[in-house]
């Protein structure tokens, strides 16, 4: 397939299909610019380093994730270290 050439390697070109029409490209756009805004109003605005994604694909496992968001907070001591019980 096409390559390209540096100067003490060759690499297999990557061929994606259309980047527009995924999930991925689709979140990386909403978080570009959630962070371009939430930078305006605090310029020190960063997304969380590491994160667990998950498809919801039924009932029961929007229900449990519903729970998660609600009741996580409260898990907090606000410095961003969990209280460990």
């Amino acid at each position: 397939g096409p390559t390209r050439i540096f100067p003490t390697r060759i690499f297999p070109k990557r061929i994606f299909g259309p980047q527009s029409k995924n999930l991925s490209s689709i979140v990386r756009g909403f978080k570009i610019g959630v962070t371009k805004r939430a930078r305006l109003i605090t310029p020190e605005f960063a997304w969380q380093s590491l994160f667990y994604d998950h498809i919801i694909r039924d009932e029961e496992s929007f229900r449990r994730i519903t729970n998660y968001i609600r009741d996580n907070p409260a898990k907090w001591n606000g410095q961003g270290l969990a209280i460990k019980k």
